[in-house]
């Protein structure tokens, strides 16, 4: 992964624009005190701060924000493990005090992708990758999935809490894509892996699954080939389960010829518990829409209300550099889905809502 290349584009951090952002959401909806602004200063040129996502602790008045970094932390008394560590740092939402800052990481790189809390099983929860190996645990090659998890995250002090990581990843370099609250006491990671044979072309062909209980056991692993030969590229886009309480739980992605040639190819897949396909479709069909329209499913969501897995995505999409550029083109305009895919009741296939097409630029509707 090219973590470091990515992080050293930005020398200061950045993660006073979250928080301040954050602030002011807050005190809107809450009429709590004035706007605060967080900056971690940088000790040299080559200090790094990066932050990705945040959460609120529930009945609390603790904001916990993840990120990784090459230097120190505030309020912490441990010391980066060496590269880039993740971290998580905890403030007073009133007054923006660092409250407390913890160190996630082993001799190698690790980023942070997501970070969600529970209230049900008053967890925090952070994914993450890692290039190296946390105690007790395996690096099966390139970089690796974690998934590091707080216990009685409400009533415990930020510095005294606990933290277990837990780590599974294909033979190749991991891309996490999104982590899910399901089965009311399990937490399910997605990303996009490889198998041995892609790991030499340096392309993701696997969907790499990987579930911990909130009794911090590994319940469930699995590295699906969904891409055979050599050349051939997957990447998962969004996830989504049908509700906290359920077994179900979807993925979009795509799946194409590289560097050249082959049609890309986007779809819907819905699994079980036992990571077996339920079904899969295919959106271009599923929406009525020409084979000249490739949407990248970005986004997803199930709504108990309507039954249905919403999805939103662009045309053309940004994810799979073999084929697409690498930022929109004015000239071309970029079209947005909205779309709905609905599993039946007994589960034996799908119908679909027809999409409409309003093109960004032009603002017609096909």
């Amino acid at each position: 992964m090219d973590t470091a290349d990515t992080c050293k584009r930005s020398k200061k951090s950045m993660l006073y624009v979250l928080l301040w952002m954050m602030s002011i959401l807050m005190c809107a909806r809450f009429g709590a005190a004035d706007p605060w602004i967080f900056e971690i200063p940088a000790e040299d040129e080559n200090a790094v701060y990066q932050s990705c996502c945040v959460a609120v602790i529930t009945g609390t008045n603790v904001l916990a924000v993840a990120g990784w970094t090459n230097s120190a932390l505030p309020g912490s008394s441990g010391s980066n493990a060496g590269g880039f560590d993740a971290y998580l740092l905890f403030f007073n939402q009133d007054s923006g005090e660092v409250i407390g800052s913890r160190f996630i990481g082993t001799s190698g790189e690790e980023t942070a992708d997501k970070l969600i809390y529970v209230e049900s099983t008053d967890q925090l929860v952070l994914l993450g990758t890692t290039s190296g190996t946390f105690p007790g645990q395996e690096n099966r090659g390139g970089v690796d999935l974690f998934m590091s998890v707080i216990p009685s995250a409400s009533s415990t002090d930020p510095a005294d809490m606990d933290i277990t990581s837990l780590q599974y990843g294909s033979v190749g370099d991991d891309i996490p894509n999104d982590l899910l609250f399901y089965r009311s006491n399990q937490y399910l990671a997605t990303a996009s892996g490889s198998t041995a044979e892609s790991t030499r072309f340096g392309q993701s062909n696997a969907l790499v699954l990987f579930r911990v209980t909130s009794s911090l056991q590994v319940q469930r692993t699995e590295t699906i080939t969904f891409a055979e030969g050599q050349f051939s590229f997957f990447r998962v886009y969004s996830s989504a389960v049908r509700g906290p309480t359920a077994d179900e739980f979807a993925i979009t992605f795509e799946l194409s010829q590289v560097p050249s040639g082959g049609i890309q190819r986007y779809f819907i897949v819905e699994f079980d518990n036992t990571f077996s396909e339920i079904y899969r479709r295919e959106i271009l069909s599923q929406f009525g829409l020409s084979d000249a329209y490739r949407f990248q499913p970005d986004h997803m969501d199930y709504s108990a209300e309507s039954n249905a897995y919403w999805l939103a995505g662009t045309d053309p999409g940004y994810g799979n550099p073999y084929r697409e550029p690498a930022y929109p083109s004015p000239a071309g305009g970029v079209s947005f889905l909205v779309g709905r895919v609905i599993p039946e009741t007994n589960q034996a296939g799908y119908t679909s809502e027809a999409a409409t097409r309003p093109d960004m630029q032009q603002n017609t509707y096909l």
